[in-house]
């Protein structure tokens, strides 16, 4: 049955994203939203056919953000994100998006419709967003589990440094007992329900100074990390001066040098052209990238039981097809960087284990945070998924 409903999936994305990637090879960088203080700097030109490449929301607005007006009889739910909208339907997270949107429409029969707010339009940052949702102030939106850090410990497990392997032992935790563990926890915690988890893989570094190959090549850089404690301390661990800057002014802090380096998974890297002034990319795999699709609490009580279903088999299918996305474009997006003239260094297994090692005390710490008890289990449920997987 799973496997049946991944190739549906697969499917399913295959059509999404070759229809929103018509032609892209052919077109010119065109500038982001203006309303995202992202980056609006130009593609580099580099021209690659288009069966080779998959361009991450660089070229165009392939599809145009669904705006409904409110006509009787129509509910509008009101998603609040950072994707822009050259991604809708594009990478990871515009494929995500896309699926919600038409299955919550197709599922409603129109009855209930999804309307996105791209590029930050309705709140900036994890103390807005949160605060917003859980007094109802628009219905949906998303949120790295990196960010969760000063309001619940739910999403500790999805933060610890080298702990997995790779991105399906992320799977099996997010897909068993600890996931819904989470997901009870940030509800009770945040007033807020998750019905998804947004996947953009494995989170590499980069910088503008060096290659990185030990943790002493870290050493003084000013690296922007996200406002985790786990991820700070880990950051420390390995030598790093930790600076906190919105993921939405991050472009602009790299670019004036107010930090040198940076941390987020090959699509981030690509689809806000962080490339452009970080000639230097360094495929860690040290923490995956896991953004939670929540629902607003207070929306949530207003739902029938059928509305809810529709929900959070919406949810589902979402999250299924932003991982078939996330594993179709990964590859092909390393090897983009490295025609735009990056310089792509790979830890060997020998560099990797010395990185493990120096961040050692920092799971002495995520054990504190979350418990001997959810601590054990979590390990326990590692162990057995990479037995599982041959690993």
């Amino acid at each position: 049955m799973k496997k049946m409903r991944y190739l549906l999936t697969v499917i399913m994305v295959l059509s999404i994203v070759l229809s929103g990637c018509g032609g892209l090879g052919n077109t010119t960088s065109e500038t982001q939203n203006s309303n995202s203080s992202e980056s609006n700097a130009s593609s580099s030109g580099t021209e690659v056919s288009q069966t080779e490449e998959v361009r991450v929301g660089l070229d165009k607005n392939v599809y145009e953000i669904p705006q409904y007006t409110q006509q009787d009889g129509v509910r509008i739910a009101r998603i609040s994100t950072s994707l822009s909208a050259a991604d809708y339907g594009v990478t990871p997270s515009g494929v995500l998006f896309k699926t919600m949107v038409d299955e919550i429409e197709s599922r409603s029969g129109g009855k209930m419709v999804l309307q996105i707010y791209p590029a930050n339009q309705l709140a900036s940052g994890a103390d807005q967003i949160i605060s917003s949702l859980a007094s109802g102030a628009f219905e949906i939106s998303e949120l790295s589990a990196g960010s969760w850090g000063d309001y619940t410990t739910a999403f500790a497990p999805l933060n610890i440094p080298f702990l997995y392997k790779n991105i399906d032992v992320v799977h099996a935790i997010i897909d068993g007992d600890i996931g819904d563990e989470m997901v009870q926890q940030v509800k009770e915690d945040c007033n807020v329900v998750p019905i998804g988890f947004m996947e953009l893989g494995m989170r590499q570094m980069t910088n503008s100074t060096r290659e990185i190959h030990a943790p002493s090549d870290l050493s003084d850089l000013k690296i922007r990390v996200q406002s985790d404690p786990i991820q700070i301390a880990a950051f420390e661990a390995l030598g790093g001066s930790c600076v906190s800057v919105p993921f939405s002014e991050l472009f602009t802090a790299l670019q004036q040098k107010l930090c040198e380096a940076q941390e987020n998974p090959i699509h981030n890297i690509v689809s806000k052209k962080f490339y452009e002034v970080q000639p230097y990319l360094t495929v860690s795999d040290h923490s995956p990238t896991e953004s939670i699709l929540v629902l607003s609490g207070v929306f949530w009580e207003t739902l029938s039981d059928e509305e809810k279903t529709w929900f959070e088999e919406a949810g589902k299918m979402a999250t299924d097809a932003s991982r078939v996305a996330c594993q179709l474009q990964t590859e092909t997006l390393l090897n983009q960087v490295e025609e735009y003239g990056i310089t792509v260094t790979t830890l060997t297994p020998e560099e990797k284990q010395v990185f493990i090692d120096q961040v050692m005390p920092v799971w002495d710490m995520a054990e504190e945070i979350m418990g001997q008890d959810k601590w054990d289990e979590l390990l326990k449920a590692v162990d057995k998924a990479e037995t599982q997987l041959g690993l």
